[in-house]
């Protein structure tokens, strides 16, 4: 659809108009006349006057309305600029996605049609509204036609149901870009104005997710069929979740938030086994995330998720509702999905079991979040107010909407944090899990935990399958980092950036120390945001990084910021970082000896109160200033639920992570020398934590008192790990001992002061609690450091234990432990060789296949001779030059060999039993040293340096031949070359480029969905 010149101009400066006064917000609304007083109808509240004049330009209505609004007159012409440019965006894309609704209506229907949106758009919307009703698309909506009503349009009947399909499409795309505006800063206009560019890539995701978003509805559901609250609710979790804090960063607000979808680094789960475990290789089943998601099924769609503080439990949850609510379909379905829709004939109907099949997955089903930390007392609320605990400013569902899509079927319930409920009100919550469950038993649930927040087993009897986050290993942290450098980088605009990751990544193998911890995403993103900060500083341990964070986070990233002190309310600007941390420490005390995970703000700042009391020169009176500051100023506390406004209800506030509260809870404790309430809440997992944090921060007699205490409680010998089915629980003081024994472990790491007979008793405990039995414990014993080391020496085990082990020696990382890993290259099962990540050489003659990622620079491949049965090696993202070494692997029949330094290639020439070869990304170009090999059945070549395939003619066993990414072509040769391969009966030619010329030379068959296979 093309607009007409003047009616384009007309919209885009509506729009543009509409978008600077919610930029300036605060600043506008107060030179706003529209804006002060009570309307009483919607009308009158949103608007100054009715209609748009269709002469009125781009820049002249941008002008006048930025001169009343900034005072500076290189910002006012920034701002006209920034401006409409976003007014265009928007025009632009609203244009295409009305044309791609409604391809038959003729451009002079839509002149009439869209001649009465910009009266509507145009009718100066008060920066009153749009403030207070965070520009929600549907009340946006709503208010719009209300006005519309009023205004001359055209006849009714089909125009008043474009207008109301146009009214709809502009509301949400400027509820879009709204959500992705910078704060305005009166007094720097120009410096908010650099920001809002800084943002221009986050506004264009936003506004194509809209379109995105519509266009996968209609396709589950049909135009016609539409559920309009379902589109802008999609929407609304998108934009509402799909953000992560990159806090302890000098960027202002708006650039702290990543895009999660941008920054996720998939999390790998640890699948319990349900039956006594056998040593046949395959240990406990590890799985990324997604895999896990892709397992559930209607009836038994329930999965729950355990997994240790910072492990990533709520980004993994916020990134499935965003998936979900993108209704994003998973790489492989996607071009099954364009198979359909592309026929030369028009779309094929799918098969019924196809079609179910798709409807099950979870990316197809409607999103619900519940953070249980919000719930008070962990109490649910009913269904039909799930949709509100995200999109808060999104009007009330239909009657009965939540609930239908629940029986029906069609819901994915997430709950997170069941840890972050009161102990006593666990019981409770799983009550009302049940009766969710069996009143919706076809929607899927999960939910999300830290370990030892409830028993094995805890939903079993309503058939949740139980998953543990596993810590992060090697190639997961690079990419984490890479992917957190990026973001910031991006921020700042400052590309050099970038390096810092691989500066990180080389010095974290100089600092076995921190290994352990940066297994964690949050301890990971902390030493980012510390490496960066502190210009390549690495702390010494996680208190360290804490305490240093804290200092940032409270004060010093204002002092190094210039920030003029003096404009924040009295007495904040006297306060010093001690200070600030006295109120902090007060606060998390008592979010810790209360349970909450949440507080209303009228109690938080009855705590900052407390803590003023107690310094000289200050006093509680001073406790609204003070809090309001630091939950500005700091990160660190954020606003977990708004105020309501119908019934007054207070705001809450949450603490940035659980980490940042049970450390300044713990340093609390250790000042007032209170071991005895550590000791009496041992039982409960969020206790052992501050525990921990208190003893590192305590003086010598805090820390002998603490562990002799734990001591007294603990038997001489340690009760052996549990074994077998995980439904047969351990017994209960068994447990406990083993919890008490790993926290006295975590305390040896945080020792500095303790007494001859509590080391002896301590290094007593850590012996005992070799070998480890899953990847977490693997994470906790490391940090006990080489005095483990004897006690992890290659023997044959369990895999799972094997595997443990693997890791540990990894995570200590000094030479005794390097020394000790090299021993385990003697085993044959893949799992503890993908554990092993390539690191030492392989002499098992038993191993026939094998998986290997070198993630370090290597000039060449090392094969002992003892792996001469390989019939299946994939090796991936390796960066070695020289792959010679295969010569001796004759018994190869599948290759999988992806690298970008590799370019000779000609050592397969001798190996002729290769059926299957996947050469992607290599650089090599010659295709000839690959026609003796007549064995091949499978060749991928994609991506390549390859130019010509006529020496390939001959390999008559051909039956897939991918040349994607290449400039190689059949098309490209004599016709009596190309005829050649003729004589390859049924021939997949996998090159969309080039197809069409290639299949009219020598018939090829056309390509089939991709479903590669599986190396080894």
């Amino acid at each position: 659809m093309i607009l007409s010149t003047t009616i384009g101009i007309a919209l885009a400066t509506a729009c543009g108009k509409f978008l600077l006064k919610r930029f300036v917000g605060k600043a506008a609304k107060e030179l706003d006349p529209a804006g002060t007083g009570t309307a009483s109808v919607v009308a009158d509240s949103i608007y100054e006057g009715v209609g748009g004049s269709l002469g009125e330009g781009v820049v002249t209505g941008l002008a006048d309305f930025a001169k009343d609004r900034i005072k500076d007159a290189g910002a006012q012409r920034e701002a006209e600029r920034a401006f409409s440019r976003l007014g265009d965006q928007i025009v632009e894309r609203l244009s295409a996605d009305l044309h791609s609704q409604f391809a038959a209506v003729p451009r002079e229907r839509w002149d009439k049609v869209l001649i009465w949106v910009n009266a509507a758009l145009g009718g100066n919307i008060t920066a009153s509204f749009v403030v207070q009703n965070k520009v929600d698309s549907a009340k946006l909506y709503e208010a719009l036609r209300v006005v519309s009503l009023n205004i001359p349009g055209p006849a009714p009947g089909e125009e008043t149901e474009l207008f109301e399909a146009a009214l709809r499409e502009a509301s949400r795309h400027l509820a879009a870009a709204a959500s992705k505006l910078p704060k305005f800063e009166e007094e720097n206009a120009r410096a908010s104005l650099e920001l809002l560019n800084a943002l221009s890539r986050d506004i264009d995701q936003v506004l194509d997710d809209v379109r995105f978003i519509r266009e996968q509805v209609d396709k589950a559901q049909g135009p016609g069929a539409r559920d309009e609250f379902a589109l802008d609710y999609r929407q609304a979790v998108v934009c509402e979740l799909d953000r992560v804090e990159l806090f302890g960063v000098d960027l202002p607000d708006e650039l702290r938030r990543a895009k999660l979808t941008d920054a996720y680094v998939t999390l790998n789960l640890e699948d319990a086994p349900d039956e006594d475990e056998s040593d046949d290789g395959a240990g406990t089943a590890t799985i990324s995330t997604e895999t896990a998601f892709d397992t559930l099924l209607p009836e038994t769609g329930r999965l729950l998720v355990r997994g240790g503080a910072g492990s990533g439990k709520t980004t993994l949850i916020k990134w499935a509702a965003i998936n979900a609510a993108r209704m994003a379909l998973p790489d492989q379905e996607r071009q099954q999905h364009l198979e359909y829709e592309n026929e030369p004939d028009g779309p094929r109907i799918r098969p019924e079991e196809e079609r179910a099949k798709l409807e099950s997955d979870w990316r197809q089903r409607m999103p619900f979040i519940v953070f249980l930390r919000n719930c008070q007392h962990g109490k649910l609320p009913p269904p039909k107010m799930f949709p509100a605990l995200v999109a808060q400013t999104l009007a009330d569902p239909p009657v009965k909407w939540v609930e239908t899509i629940l029986k029906d079927g069609r819901g994915l319930v997430l709950l997170d944090g069941v840890d972050e409920i009161p102990h006593a009100s666990r019981d409770d919550l799983r009550n009302a899990v049940e009766s969710l469950v069996n009143a919706y038993p076809k929607s899927y649930f999960v939910l999300t935990t830290r370990p030892e927040a409830v028993d094995p087993g805890w939903l079993d009897d309503l058939a949740f399958r139980e998953v543990q986050v596993v810590p992060m290993a090697e190639s997961a942290r690079n990419q984490f980092i890479q992917q957190w450098f990026e973001a910031v980088a991006r921020g700042k605009n400052s590309p050099e950036l970038r390096e810092k990751a691989e500066e990180l990544i080389r010095d974290l193998g100089s600092a076995p120390w921190l290994t352990p911890l940066v297994t964690n995403p949050l301890l990971c993103a902390m030493t980012c945001a510390l490496y960066q900060a502190r210009r390549g500083f690495l702390p010494n341990g996680l208190r360290q990084m804490c305490e240093v964070l804290c200092e940032m986070m409270l004060h010093r990233l204002d002092l190094e910021r210039k920030i003029d002190m003096s404009k924040f309310r009295h007495p904040y600007p006297e306060l010093q970082y001690e200070h600030k941390k006295a109120v902090m420490r007060q606060l998390a005390y008592h979010f810790v000896i209360n349970e909450h995970s949440a507080l209303p703000v009228p109690q938080a700042q009855q705590q900052v109160g407390i803590a003023l009391s107690r310094m000289p020169d200050r006093n509680r009176s001073e406790a609204d200033a003070v809090f309001d500051c630091i939950l500005e100023r700091s990160g660190m506390i954020r606003e977990a639920i708004s105020e309501d406004e119908k019934t007054k209800k207070p705001a809450t506030i949450e603490f940035l992570h659980n980490t940042f509260k049970e450390f300044l809870a713990g340093e609390q404790i250790a000042s007032e020398r209170n071991a005895g309430m550590v000791l009496k809440n041992l039982d409960h997992e969020a206790w052992r934590r501050v525990g921990v944090f208190a003893f590192a921060a305590g003086d010598a007699m805090f820390q002998n008192e603490l562990l002799t205490g734990v001591f007294q409680r603990l038997p001489e010998k340690l009760p052996k790990p549990h074994a077998g089915k995980r439904k047969s629980k351990p017994d209960d003081v068994d447990k406990k001992a083993r919890e008490l024994a790993v926290f006295a472990l975590q305390c040896r790491g945080q020792a500095t002061q303790c007494d001859e007979g509590v080391k002896e008793r301590l290094n007593n405990i850590v012996v005992q609690l070799v070998p480890p039995q899953n990847l977490t414990d693997a994470t906790w014993l490391a940090a006990a450091g080489n005095v483990v080391v004897p006690h992890l020496k290659y023997e044959k085990r369990l895999s799972n234990v094997q595997i443990a082990c693997v890791r540990a020696l990894k995570l200590i990382g000094t030479p005794e432990a390097l020394r000790a890993l090299e021993k385990y290259g003697a085993d044959d099962r893949q799992s503890v060789l993908d554990e092993l990540e390539g690191r030492v050489l392989l002499t098992s003659p038993k191993v026939t296949s094998l998986r290997v990622a070198y993630k370090r620079p290597i000039s060449n491949l090392s094969f002992p001779s003892g792996l001469t049965n390989l019939t299946h090696l994939s090796l991936r993202d390796i960066q070695a030059t020289d792959v010679s070494t295969l010569s001796i692997l004759t018994k190869l029949t599948t290759l999988d060999l992806n690298g970008p330094q590799v370019t000779d290639v000609s050592v397969l020439s001798s190996l002729t039993k290769l059926t299957h070869i996947y050469l992607r990304t290599t650089r090599m170009s010659d295709a000839s040293v690959l026609s003796g090999l007549t064995n091949l059945t499978n060749l991928y070549l994609e991506g390549t340096r390859v130019t010509d395939v006529s020496p390939l003619a001959g390999l008559t066993n051909l039956t897939t031949l991918d040349l994607e990414g290449t400039q190689a072509g059949l098309a490209h040769y004599e016709p009596v070359t190309a005829a050649a391969f003729t004589s390859i009966s049924g021939l997949l030619w996998r090159n969309p480029d080039e197809y069409s010329a290639a299949g009219g030379v020598c018939g090829c068959a056309r390509p089939a969905p991709r479903n590669e296979e599986q190396v080894a």
